[in-house]
């Protein structure tokens, strides 16, 4: 036994051997070197001298060169106050627990959210709050995880160089200790377990930073949902890596008057830290369907924020649809009715939270304070609700989460805007319960989704107009010299096409829902108008509806593929939120205009246009006619929309336009259209002419 120990004895000798000599007391008058010889020594009560009668050669001033030093000017480390070095985080990884037992575990999902504080510069505690599930192999059962876990981290790179809040890599391990509560078929188990791990952070700005955590657990019985293993060691055993996004209150980096680096100025690349989004596009989804059968629509709107001089918080809502599977209706020769396929959709409703960060920028062109084109990322969590629908118009509707990245190609445009292509992955997370007596359990699937999103973005920083040559003869001052609002009347054209939310249809008839629309526009003051719009449309639809077909007086009754063409005539009466206005101040110049409009719809129907298949089959020289009528009331709803505009003169601009209309069941009658309300989404391209 003791020489298994002998070596690991020895080196603790060496150790403690040269922290001794290195303990040895300074003195300027001791030379180092090979050659040294003591020629003399004098001994008094309270000090020894020595006399070199040969110094040779003193490695002193080369000793240490290579070792670290603590750049000038870096503050030390202050914990006076609460907030001082008090952080918090958030963060997801992946965790795999050992088999121990008969369930044998997929890779899981892990979740935490924590906040902690630097007791010392070396030392640190916080409190997480730790959920996540674990799919079994080749089985549908969750076992569903929550804990709370008390850590205490020890920063080893503050022990060795020295405390410097600039330093962009900070390592420390992690040591905690938890208590665990598991679910798996109703079946609930409890235990404690320890933690050990290390932490690298990344320093992101002055008080961000990134972290990835590898750690491993041991734990007491029940961690695996299960009461006692099956094996000879009754503990349990997992291992994972999770990424953290860690935010420190206040540090001495966030005091004012501080002396920073450019690299650590938080100040954004951009002319905002505020700004806004709406992004629409095209998606498809990983499925048993050719990839051109499963395009559908996808529409963002968001909020973000410039927190540093790369990155930014951004959070978003929309929809998304798309055709996930297809069914063969089978074919009638008596009665003269060919195969057909149909194509079932899946719509999603959604938020986002993302990390956004500039990632390269590209110096293609530059004025002197930004440049004009770079490449971002994103990444992070989208929750919502989606409804998958069959052939037969039932469906399957629950609530999903899943993460989500992108990538951004944006072109920076003048005022705080910028143009941006960008592409998505997403996976989607969801579970649809068994049937009755299983309801508790849930089968879990994944879906892949994909998209290709076109989008503005606009800054939300008030800009004053300033003054230009012969102002004074085209517009209107205050005394105080502040330029006056000049009232303005605008007409506009627009065509485009909208589309309404369905459950799915028929493949059959190439059709186009057409908009085409003429507006006039009123505007007194800086931030609000008001705007009269008339608009045409057409809605398609393709169905197996029952339909008459009438020869030599007699009747026969048959079913078969329809398509229908609804002709409706808009009123829009709308309110106009002049959002440039608003967030930038009056500009008679600017180029770039973006509104929300919101009113009120009136909707009228004229005779709708009706055609059969030419597959299916009819007597020759009959009649046939389908059992079908449209709404003959007017009808009434809400109508909202944003609008983008681009002045190229004083007077002419272009525009685009997407907006929603909202409108009761009544509005028109298809089978497969989604009912809960109706809506009709509207994009338009169109010219605006300013006439004063």
């Amino acid at each position: 036994m003791m020489k298994r120990w002998l070596p690991y004895i020895l080196l603790l000798f060496v150790l403690v051997l040269s922290q001794a000599v290195c303990a040895v007391p300074y003195n300027r008058q001791t030379a180092l070197g090979d050659t040294t010889k003591v020629a003399k020594s004098r001994t008094n009560k309270n000090k020894i001298e020595y006399k070199a009668e040969n110094p040779g050669f003193d490695v002193r001033p080369f000793a240490f060169q290579g070792r670290y030093r603590i750049p000038q000017g870096i503050p030390r480390f202050d914990n006076s106050k609460f907030f001082s070095h008090l952080y918090a985080g958030v963060g997801g990884g992946m965790e795999y627990i050992n088999r121990r037992g008969k369930y044998n575990y997929r890779t899981g999902t892990n979740y935490n959210v924590f906040i902690g504080k630097d007791i010392t510069k070396e030392h640190s505690l916080s409190v997480a709050l730790k959920f996540g599930s674990n799919l079994v192999r080749n089985d549908d059962i969750e076992l569903d995880k929550f804990g709370v876990q008390l850590n205490y981290h020890f920063n080893i790179t503050r022990y060795f160089m020295g405390y410097n809040p600039r330093r962009i890599i900070d390592v420390s391990t992690i040591l905690g200790a938890g208590y665990h509560r598991s679910e798996v078929w109703q079946s609930t188990t409890e235990s404690v377990y320890g933690m050990l791990g290390m932490r690298a952070a990344i320093k992101l700005s002055n008080r961000m930073h990134l972290a990835v955590d590898p750690y491993m657990i041991f734990s007491s019985p029940g961690y695996n949902g299960m009461h006692k293993n099956e094996t000879a060691f009754n503990y349990n055993a997992s291992y994972g890596i999770g990424l953290s996004l860690i935010y420190t209150f206040r540090n001495e980096l966030s005091h004012p008057g501080i002396n920073q680096t450019p690299a650590d100025d938080e100040i954004p690349m951009f002319d905002d830290r505020h700004y806004m989004f709406i992004e629409g596009g095209t998606q498809t989804i990983h499925s048993d369907i050719k990839f051109s059968e499963t395009l559908g629509r996808c529409f963002t709107i968001g909020y973000g924020y410039w927190f540093a001089r790369r990155l930014a918080f951004q959070f978003s809502g929309g929809y998304t649809s798309g055709n996930w599977d297809k069914y063969t209706t089978p074919a009638d020769i008596a009665m003269g009715r060919p195969q057909y396929e149909y194509m079932s959709k899946v719509q999603y409703f959604f938020g986002r939270a993302e990390l956004a960060g500039n990632t390269l920028t590209l110096p293609l062109k530059d004025n002197g304070k930004r440049k004009y084109f770079y490449l971002g990322l994103s990444a992070g969590y989208e929750y919502g609700f989606q409804w998958k629908y069959t052939e037969s118009s039932r469906q399957t509707s629950c609530f999903y989460g899943g993460l989500t990245g992108a990538l951004q190609v944006k072109w920076l445009l003048p005022e705080g805007k910028a143009l941006y292509l960008s592409p998505r992955f997403t996976l989607v997370n969801f579970g649809v319960p068994y049937k009755k007596p299983y309801d508790y359990i849930e089968k879990k699937y994944t879906d892949k989704r994909f998209n290709l999103t076109l989008g503005l973005e606009f800054g939300l920083n008030r800009r004053p107009y300033v003054k230009r040559e012969n102002d004074e003869e085209k517009f209107k001052f205050k005394e105080n010299g502040k330029l006056k609002f000049r009232q303005a009347l605008s007409v506009s054209t627009s065509f485009g096409g909208n589309y309404i939310m369905e459950r799915g249809r028929y493949k059959g008839f190439k059709t186009y829902n057409m908009t085409g629309a003429f507006a006039f526009e009123y505007q007194p003051v800086k931030y609000f108008a008001v705007r009269l719009k008339a608009d045409y449309n057409t809605h398609n639809f393709s169905d197996m509806w029952s339909y008459t077909e009438y020869l030599d007086g007699k009747v026969y009754q048959y079913t078969g593929l329809w398509h229908l063409k609804y002709r409706v005539i808009n009123g829009i009466f709308d309110v106009k939120f002049d959002l440039s206005n608003m967030f930038s101040g009056y500009d008679p110049y600017r180029k770039w205009n973006t509104a929300i409009y919101a009113g009120l719809v009136m909707s009228k129907h004229l005779p709708f246009e009706t055609e059969l298949h030419e597959d299916e089959l009819t007597l020759p020289g009959s009649v046939v006619s389908v059992g079908r009528s449209y709404p003959k009331d007017m009808l009434y709803g809400i109508h909202a929309a944003f609008n983008c505009r681009y002045s190229i003169t004083q007077r002419w601009g272009v525009f685009g336009e997407f907006g929603v209309k909202i409108h009761k069941n009544t509005y028109l009658w298809a089978p497969y259209v989604d009912y809960n309300p109706l809506r009709v989404l509207d994009l338009e391209f169109g010219i605006n002419f300013k006439i004063r």
